[in-house]
């Protein structure tokens, strides 16, 4: 059962999100676009879901679990599909 929290927001010229998961993992994400595409947030946690499958089959498969610390900056030029 998923009991995932998250929260979306913008200040003129940034968008965020911040997620919590039942997992146990955290996030925020900061852009410096905002925008009116409905898409636009749905991405953003796309994109951060997919870093942190990736970083977890990288853990799983060498064996090597640490805590993770990701800082990720997004700097959008053109707002386009991930």
């Amino acid at each position: 059962q998923s009991n995932n929290w998250w929260h979306t927001g913008e200040l003129p010229g940034t968008a965020a999100i911040l997620v919590r998961t039942n997992h146990g993992f955290n996030w925020a994400v900061l852009t410096n676009k905002t925008s009116d595409d409905k898409a636009f947030y749905a991405e953003l946690d796309a994109l951060t879901w997919k870093l942190l499958k990736e970083v977890y089959q990288y853990q799983t498969q060498s064996g090597k679990r640490r805590t993770l610390l990701l800082i990720l900056v997004i700097k959008v030029q053109k707002l386009e599909r991930f």
